[in-house]
Formats: C-alpha cells, structure tokens, sequence
C-alpha cells in the first residue's frame, strides 16, 4: 500500500512538472513571436521612412529642432508629402505604414515621433525619427516593447 502512494506521488510530481515546463514554453514562444513582428513591423516602417525623407528635396514643414507629431517634406518628384505618427498608426502620405489597430500594436509617446533639424547654406536638413512599439500591451510574459529610432539626413539640399 505504501509504494502505492509514494508511485501515485511521483507520478503527480512529474505530470505537474511537465505541465508547468510546458506552459512556460508556450509563454516564451508568445513573447518570442511578439518582439519579431513588433521588430519586423518596426524595421519596416523605420525603413521607408528613412528613404523617403533621404531623398526629399526639402523638409516644408517648420525646422526648429522641436519634436512633432508630423512632418512635410516636398518628394523628389515635386509632391508635398505628410509623414504623421499618431495613436492610430504610422502614415506616409496616404499610404499606412503602421496600423496600430490590425497590427495590435501601440504607439507610446506618438507626439514626439520627428525632431527636425534646420540645415544651412552648406548642410542639409536632419530629421530624427523615433518611435515606441508595444505589442499585447507590453505584457510582460506575452507582450514585446521596442524602440526604433534613427537620424536621416535629405540628400537634396
């Protein structure tokens, strides 16, 4: 009778071990699938931002070396395009770069995403570019929080 108990207390210390080396698994799995689509998200729009702005022909809106929400930056083609970052998502123009709704991310802090810096006769404008991405609500077991950030300056100037 008693190696019947100390077999049915081993057994129940081994499933329950199992059960809980399994559950962690999953959880590290979750947080390991949320920081590589925030980053891949985050690379992605931290990308195109960066080309587009490289080869604009100007930064039109105002350059006082203050954060904004948005910038206006006048395209290699001529066009006057706005770059804005709000709760909602990131937005090139009419094109959306980041969606925060279908992606089920958040944008923390979207009031400081661009820092322009005026250029000069000899130096070209600099914009810096920085942005928070938080995924499952910057869960700790299950959630992903990554910064992106970068400084271009236009090659047209």
């Amino acid at each position: 009778m008693i190696e019947m108990l100390v077999v049915t207390g081993l057994i129940t210390l081994v499933i329950t071990s199992a059960a809980q080396i399994f559950a962690m698994v999953l959880r590290n799995n979750q947080k390991t699938r949320a920081i590589i689509e925030t980053k891949q998200t985050g690379d992605s729009a931290l990308s195109v931002l960066a080309n587009k702005i490289r080869s604009a022909r100007q930064v039109t809106s105002t350059c006082t070396s203050s954060t904004s929400p948005a910038i206006t930056i006048e395209d290699s083609n001529g066009v006057s395009v706005q770059i804005s970052c709000s709760s909602t998502g990131i937005t090139l123009g009419s094109n959306t770069l980041i969606d925060t709704t279908a992606d089920n991310l958040a944008i923390i802090s979207p009031l400081t995403c661009f820092t322009c810096y005026p250029g000069g006769n000899i130096a070209p404008s600099i914009v810096a570019i920085s942005f928070t991405l938080q995924k499952n609500g910057g869960n700790p077991v299950t959630g992903a929080e990554l910064t992106f950030s970068t400084s271009v300056s236009l090659r047209n100037y």
